[in-house]
């Protein structure tokens, strides 16, 4: 296993560990403070859960770009940038338009 791999994958455990420790520090708070405490730590769920497959999705994309010549790379991490950001968008608009159950 190549050192950039070993590098991307040991940053992604690192990424989804910070996040599980801030999902953790979240739940507690919203336990002590929030009215609809069932409803808040369900958003912290989903919302862990979005951003760990975002973090997936980067490592994974970033894995397979290392297998490639710069320009080819540099084109496919784009595209997977814009897929990202595309999905977090109509994710955060869904969220929007049906504010009354998220």
């Amino acid at each position: 296993m190549g050192t950039g791999i070993r590098q991307a994958k040991q940053v992604c455990r690192e990424m989804l560990a910070g996040l599980v420790i801030w999902m953790a520090v979240i739940m507690l708070l919203l336990a002590i403070v929030a009215e609809h405490k069932l409803a808040a730590l369900a958003g912290v769920l989903v919302g862990t859960a979005a951003a760990a497959g975002l973090v997936l999705h980067m490592y994974r994309h970033l894995d397979i770009a290392l297998d490639m010549d710069a320009k080819h790379a540099q084109t496919h991490t784009q595209v997977a940038a814009f897929q990202r950001m595309f999905i977090m968008a109509a994710v955060i608009g869904v969220s929007m338009v049906f504010s009354g159950y998220a």
